[in-house]
């Protein structure tokens, strides 16, 4: 990756569009530093962003925040998690509980799983008994049952989550999702919440998703360039075309700049106002991260649908 890098650079380019992982971004991004020349890559690890590098992808935490934030608008405030244990799973858990803490949500009780259907089991059987109406004294953050009266650190009555955050996808969220109302948790009641990966019309045979939420790009939008995709190669376009289409896209639009010198400055990328892709509505932030006009979408037999349309426009001031 750096040696490509150093080849673009010495062929004139000003302006690097890659790589695509965050190892290869980090060898890249030092030789495109030093001759002030923008890299925009396509990785998710948010530690690779900034100092001339933008990640023009989907990070988790930009999922996590829409949906949070749209449960809570919907009435939610008491959540659950159940999450892989590993890197991403704790990437997951950090954003959850940092939307939760802004947004003055509480998280009831979260629980990890090796990525094995069998070691879902008991995990998910842990989180179950956290969903009744009253939490059960000994299951109470702080409860000691040498003490007598001892209730645990909350006072009075402790309610159970009303939605969960399970980011999980393909085969092993649907062995993970029906294990909830298989340990007695009312899932009419309990709102299941997801990320992108979501978006698999499969999962819509899975009766204990139905109603689930989750933060993707907006079907109405995408379909378009999913349509222009077809018609020129003929088959359905990979996961990461979009993103190569976009980020040739802001290239091109930059380039078009009357002052060559600074057409692909930092200012002009960072543009408040964003811009408008074939998976919607996008900007950069100052640290090289990216914000995203995400859609809701809901789990329902007939199909996914959209619950929440996403912005067409950042608001103004924000």
């Amino acid at each position: 990756a750096a040696a490509a890098a150093r080849s673009a650079l010495a062929e004139g380019a000003e302006i690097i569009l890659g790589p695509l992982f965050s190892e290869t971004v980090a060898a890249a991004a030092p030789v495109a530093r030093a001759a002030n020349v923008p890299l925009i890559a396509f990785s998710s690890d948010m530690q690779s962003a900034g100092e001339g590098v933008y990640l023009l992808s989907f990070p988790p935490e930009i999922e996590i925040a829409r949906v949070t934030e749209f449960a809570m608008l919907r009435g939610k405030e008491r959540f659950g998690l159940i999450a892989p244990a590993n890197d991403y799973g704790q990437r997951v858990a950090t954003a959850f509980n940092e939307v939760l803490a802004l947004r003055g949500g509480v998280l009831v009780h979260e629980e990890r799983y090796e990525q094995d259907p069998d070691k879902m089991l008991a995990p998910a059987k842990r989180l179950a008994a956290y969903s009744k109406d009253i939490i059960p004294p000994e299951l109470r953050h702080g409860y000691d049952p040498t003490k007598p009266g001892s209730t645990g650190a909350s006072s009075g009555n402790a309610q159970g989550f009303q939605a969960v955050l399970m980011p999980e996808q393909g085969t092993l969220l649907r062995a993970l999702a029906p294990l909830l109302p298989y340990y007695n948790v009312n899932i009419n009641q309990v709102k299941l919440l997801g990320v992108s990966a979501w978006n698999n019309p499969r999962l819509t045979r899975e009766p204990a998703l139905r109603g689930g939420w989750f933060a993707a790009p907006d079907p109405s939008i995408t379909a378009a360039f999913d349509e222009r995709f077809k018609a020129a190669f003929g088959e359905a376009p990979p996961k990461l075309a979009s993103l190569a289409y976009d980020a040739t896209l802001l290239a091109a639009r930059l380039g078009q700049g009357p002052r060559r010198r600074d057409r692909f400055d930092e200012r002009m990328i960072q543009n408040r106002s964003g811009y408008f892709g074939a998976d919607g509505l996008f900007r950069f932030k100052e640290d090289g991260t990216i914000e995203r006009g995400l859609a809701i979408l809901e789990i329902q037999p007939g199909g996914i649908q959209i619950v929440d349309p996403a912005p067409r426009s950042f608001t103004a001031g924000s």
